[in-house]
């Protein structure tokens, strides 16, 4: 095994390294150190390790008679007893430390009932000394919602470890930021209009359907499953999903409703209807519309748009 003289010259190989750099080493008393709050002695091939005070430590406190709420007194046991239990691998190092503890807080004012019901409730049989060998040990995926819930799955948990001899532990995921961070799904520019006049065209005959709508288009296509578009794919071909990919089958003819285009002489000129999918239409006095299989659909409301514009027009003419 290395003993000083391979220790003080890698210490020397170290500081060799840069002028700016000086390295120090500080060696075992009594097969004792501290190190953070720890000794570690060694006692032949094992470790043992308690806890550590500097020979300035005054043990000076939060006392009992200062004028701070109890339950921060409290706290400050049970964390020194806490630290005791950590720190100490041994019982009899455990023992030792809880001994010192009581004295200390005797000389800050506190109860020795208060000082003693605290200990005693540190289960002295969960030293490392004495621990067994761990149980199984199972981990369940809980998402995490709040601390609340975070605390009734812990007594839960506990609960059903002690009764099937398993130490169920939870482990919480919480939402990704890649989630919200994903990138959409990238429609077509032609899917993302809205209030426009379009015609589906069947690739595989010649019929086709020309409708207005004022959502957008890819949701109105997703509706025509159900529709005449749909019943066709599926009575005349047999392939209703030949529609999922209906976007290029579809024209936009702009995105002016029937009434407000008939001065542009527009309404889709030139778009057969040999079999059109609309089914039969109403009569109408319009020669355009059932040529083209459009339903009047909010004729009276562009008519009365027409009649504010012209009261308008009066008003201000």
């Amino acid at each position: 095994m290395p003993g000083l003289d391979v220790a003080v010259s890698f210490l020397n190989v170290l500081n060799g390294l840069h002028p700016s750099i000086h390295f120090t080493m500080e060696l075992s008393n009594n097969d004792s150190i501290p190190f953070i709050g720890t000794l570690i002695t060694k006692n032949g091939n094992k470790l043992e390790t308690q806890v550590y005070r500097k020979p300035t430590n005054t043990g000076l406190l939060l006392h009992f008679q200062s004028h701070t709420d109890l339950r921060y007194k409290k706290c400050l046991i049970k964390t020194m007893v806490h630290r005791a239990k950590e720190l100490s691998s041994t019982h009899q190092a455990f023992v030792d430390e809880c001994r010192h503890l009581k004295s200390m807080f005797h000389r800050l004012g506190y109860p020795s009932s208060l000082v003693n019901f605290i200990i005693d409730k540190c289960d002295y049989s969960s030293t490392p000394d004495t621990k067994t060998k761990s149980v199984e040990t199972l981990r369940v995926s809980i998402p995490f919602k709040d601390q609340i819930s975070v605390n009734i799955v812990k007594r839960q948990m506990r609960d059903l470890s002690s009764k099937i001899g398993i130490d169920v532990q939870p482990v919480y995921t919480s939402k990704k930021l890649e989630q919200d961070l994903k990138l959409k799904e990238i429609k077509p520019r032609i899917l993302n209009q809205h209030s426009v006049v379009y015609c589906f065209k069947c690739d595989l005959c010649d019929s086709n359907y020309v409708g207005y709508t004022t959502r957008h288009l890819f949701q109105r296509i997703a509706d025509h499953r159900y529709s005449a578009i749909g019943r066709h794919l599926r009575d005349a071909h047999g392939n209703i999903d030949l529609l999922n990919e209906s976007h290029e089958d579809v024209d936009v003819y702009g995105d002016k409703p029937y009434e407000e285009r008939k001065e542009d002489n527009g309404y889709v000129v030139g778009v057969k209807d040999e079999h059109p999918l609309s089914g039969p239409m109403q009569k109408s006095a319009d020669p355009i519309l059932p040529a083209l299989g459009l339903r009047l659909v909010g004729r009276t409301i562009f008519r009365r748009r027409r009649r504010r514009r012209r009261r308008r027009r009066r008003r201000w003419g």
